[in-house]
């Protein structure tokens, strides 16, 4: 059975920053492209939601051909994937989620 894909506030804040920085910055067709490789993550995630652990309480997924992770975290329970961030990986891996 397939999970239910959450987004919490914050990291839909984060995929419209990301999302409008390539719209504003570079075109309409790379943003487009990035939300395609977010759709394929979505679609893994919930085939799939088990993937790796990055810390104790969170998993991540990067984006296949953008320089991103989304944190998760799964509620086996429910059934559900709660996206938690989008984290840039050019940045120092210090800023994390916590």
């Amino acid at each position: 059975m397939h999970y239910t894909i959450l987004i919490n506030h914050e990291a839909q804040l984060d995929i419209e920053r990301a999302y409008n920085y390539y719209f504003e910055t570079i075109n309409h067709t790379i943003a487009e492209l990035f939300y395609n490789d977010l759709q394929e993550a979505y679609s893994a995630l919930s085939i799939n939601p088990f993937y790796q652990i990055r810390t104790k309480t969170y998993r991540a997924i990067p984006l296949k051909k953008f320089p991103f992770l989304l944190f998760f975290q799964v509620v086996e329970e429910q059934q559900k994937v709660k996206i938690l961030a989008l984290f840039n990986t050019h940045q120092d891996t210090n800023k994390y989620p916590s």
